[in-house]
Parts: structure tokens; sequence; C-alpha cells
């Protein structure tokens, strides 16, 4: 009122200062009034995201209407458009006011005001930069906008960009991290561990100030009190649990940030399900070693050992008792999870064999191959292995009748060849069958994969054993 008094009075030496100032000056008013309420409102994010929508619907429309109608005439130029039109700009206020008052997904507004910002920046920017060059350089108004055009495209998308990443990027996790952690919160034991590292990863996502258990209310995440919590449904070992004030207290939780949620529960569930599936494989192949392992005592150290018991020479008693004794070495190796090198395998089975056979007054030539690296074997290969050629002694010495055996062993391209010659009466023939006593040999052969073979020789019986060390045969 006493702005239009003076007007009245003409104390103002132009008609638009005391019609357009009053308007500019309110513009700046407006603006260190959002200012003020800023730095009263921090700490409380839904304030700040209440602020930020309606704030910027009243700077839009004030400085929209200075720029096409307040501003020229300040200047002495001619409006952009009529006042009558620039009126319509109030419809920004309106929108935003209804949209504010009604706090409809109050979270997605404070999104969309940095979007809306951005695009009102760049237009103003555009609009600046079009009127400074037509203004203070005297350039035509085509070639103004063509530079301003340019301006914008080059310099200030590239800007905004930045700025969207500085503003409301910031805080996301990269996918490689992301993928890090949900495994490290698949892979911990139950307990606390797994709750230490399962609220870490929500800390590195969301920055929440508080995390806490919440009533298992839904199957899916959820934002709750305007943005200012996010619900987590449980998981396979880790109850529900509500997040508040996100971004350390400066920010409220938006659907991007349930979708996120969503993601890693996914992940995790998936990671989950595999552990498991994991876990039963390994529980299933620990239960057939046991079995394995069991079957060997009760097949090799029990016959053994029954053997015994009923042979009347104490030598005889003696040597089944002594490979009762070796069986059990090489069952215990494997029941305790040792791995034996094949040097130390053939080593042991080359001093058993030459003891057995000495004491029978039959020669052994057994030369040790040279071998670059000596591959590790499992328990289910060298106990096998060991069988075969156990096996194979035994029948020498029961029915060959020989007086020297030769054994020579190959590592080929991952595939090892053992060859067993004596010089004894051979092997009988049985009509319609298989050779007599080598279907034990056969099923162990098969169990590593390999080929037995008796090749026809002159004289005495030819062996040949080839399996391979690594892997499925090629």
């Amino acid at each position: 009122l006493p702005w239009w008094l003076l007007d009245a009075l003409q104390v103002w030496s132009a008609p638009a200062i005391g019609m357009y100032l009053p308007i500019l000056l309110q513009t700046v008013g407006i603006l260190l009034l959002i200012l003020l309420q800023w730095w009263r409102a921090r700490g409380q994010p839904l304030h700040l995201a209440s602020l930020r929508w309606l704030g910027l619907s009243s700077l839009m429309t004030a400085v929209l209407f200075v720029a096409v109608a307040a501003g020229p005439a300040l200047l002495g130029r001619p409006p952009v458009m009529s006042q009558g039109h620039a009126f319509g700009l109030f419809l920004i206020l309106y929108a935003g006011l209804a949209l504010g008052l009604r706090r409809y997904r109050l979270f997605d507004l404070d999104r969309w005001s940095f979007h809306l910002l951005l695009w009102v920046s760049g237009g103003l920017l555009l609009l600046a930069l079009d009127m400074a060059l037509v203004m203070l350089l005297h350039l035509g108004h085509s070639l103004s906008l063509s530079l301003s055009l340019l301006a914008c495209g080059f310099l200030w998308l590239p800007l905004r960009g930045w700025l969207w990443r500085r503003l409301l990027a910031r805080d996301q996790m990269d996918s490689h991290s992301l993928f890090r952690q949900v495994i490290q919160v698949a892979l911990a034991p139950a307990g606390d561990t797994l709750q230490q590292r399962w609220q870490a990863l929500l800390q590195e996502l969301y920055a929440p100030l508080d995390i806490r258990t919440a009533a298992n209310a839904g199957a899916t995440p959820a934002i709750l009190e305007n943005g200012l919590q996010l619900y987590l449904p449980p998981t396979a070992r880790s109850p529900a649990c509500q997040l508040g004030h996100a971004g350390r207290g400066r920010r409220l939780f938006n659907p991007e940030d349930a979708r996120r949620a969503r993601e890693v529960l996914d992940m995790l569930a998936f990671a989950d399900a595999n552990r498991d599936a994991y876990q039963q494989g390994a529980q299933q192949g620990a239960q057939e070693e046991r079995s394995r392992i069991a079957r060997d005592l009760h097949d090799d150290i029990g016959s053994r050992l029954l053997t015994s018991l009923h042979q009347s020479g104490l030598d005889s008693t003696r040597s089944t008792v002594q490979q009762a004794i070796t069986e059990m070495r090489t069952i215990i190796n494997g029941l305790t999870g040792t791995a034996m090198t094949l040097d130390d395998v053939l080593a042991e089975l080359r001093h058993e064999s030459s003891l057995r056979l000495e004491a029978a007054g039959i020669a052994l030539d057994w030369p040790l191959p040279v071998l670059n690296a000596s591959p590790r074997l499992g328990y289910r290969v060298y106990r096998n292995y060991v069988a075969i050629l156990r096996e194979i002694v035994s029948n020498i010495l029961r029915h060959s009748g020989a007086r020297q055996v030769r054994v020579d062993i190959k590592l080929e391209q991952g595939w090892l060849l053992t060859c067993v010659d004596d010089d004894g009466v051979g092997l009988p023939e049985r009509p319609g069958s298989q050779r007599q006593g080598m279907s034990n040999l056969d099923k162990r052969s098969r169990d590593l994969n390999g080929h037995l073979e008796f090749p026809d020789t002159a004289t005495g019986t030819s062996i040949r054993l080839r399996f391979p060390l690594q892997g499925d045969p090629a």
C-alpha cells in the first residue's frame, strides 16, 4: 500500500518502476525466505522435501513472470509476452501447491523437483545467453539463438549430467561392490556375523540413521511415512527390518531405493538357494565317500582279517595281517582327506610288491618313472589304483608260477599307463566267460574311467591298465 501511494503521487521517475519493481523485490524476498527456511529445516528430510517442491514451484512462477513481463519493462524493452498471458504462469504455483498439500508421493516430488530445476535452469540459461548476445554484442536474433543452443548443448547438458550424479546418484553402489557384499552376506554363518554383514550392506546402500527389526508386514519392500522409512521383508536367515532416514537424514527413501531393495533381495535369495544346493551336494558327496570307505573296510580289511583267522601257518597269517594293515593305512588317508602324490603311491607300492615277491622267490624289475611334476591323487583314484596292482601281484603269487615280473609305468598327456608282465604259465581260459579272477579288476578300472586289457603273449601274462589322472578322457 505505501508503494502504491508513492506511485500514485508520481514519486518514481517511470511508471514501470512503480508497477514492476515491487514484483522483482518480492521475487528476491521469496528466494531469501526459501534459503532461511532451508537453514531452519536442516536435519528434517520430510520438511526439506516439502520445501524443495513448494519452494521450487513458487520460485519458478515468480522468476518466469519477471523474465517474460516485469524484467523487460524495467529495462525499457518490450515484454516477451503480454502481462495477461504471463499470469498463466501462476498455474505452476497452483499445481505445486495442490500436489504438496496432498503430500501425494512426496518422495517422488522430491526427485521431480531436481529434474524440473535442472530443466528450468537450462531454459533460463538459454534465454539469458540469447538476450546477452542480442543486447551486448548486437547480434541478429537467429545467430544469437543458434549460438545459445550450441553453448547449452555442449556446456549445459554435460554439466547437468554431472550435477545429477553429484546430487542424487552419489550414494549409489556400483554393481561390482554390490555383488561382492551380497555374496559375503549369503556365505556368512548364521548369527551375529550374518546380521553384521547384512546391516553393513544396508548402510552402504542407503546410509540410514537407524536400522531396527520390524514386524513381518509384507513380502515386498515398501516406502512408509512419506519416505522417512523403508520396510524390507525377511530373508531366508534374517528377520524383517525397517530403515529410517536415508542418506544420513538428508533425503527421503524413493521408488529407486525400493527397486534396488527388491533387486538385492532377489540376488540374496538366488545366492542362498545356490549355497544350499552346494551344501546339499557336498553332504551327499561326503556321504557317498563315507559309504565307499565303509565298503572298503568291510570288503578288504574284514575279509583279510577273517582269512587270517583260518590260516594255520604263522608266516601266512603274518602276511595276511600285514596286508590288512597296509589296506587300513590307505583307507585312513582317504578318511582324513589326505591326497597322496603319484610318486609317493608308486614308491610305496614298489616297496610293498618287492617284499611280497621276494618272499616267494620272484624277481621284480620295476624302474620308477621320472616325473617333472608329480600329480596329486584323491582317495578314489589311488584307492582303486593301489587295489588293482595289489590284486595283480596276488594273482601272480597264487597262480602264475613266474620267476620274474616287470612293471613299467608311464605318464602320457594326463593318462597313466601301467604295464605288468610275468614269465609264468599265463591265464587259464573258461569257455564262454571272462578270464578267471579278473572281474574285480574290471570293476575298479571302470571306477577310474580307465581301460584294462590282457594282450596275448607267447609266454606268461601281460596286463595293460590305462586311465586319466585329471578330468574325463578326451
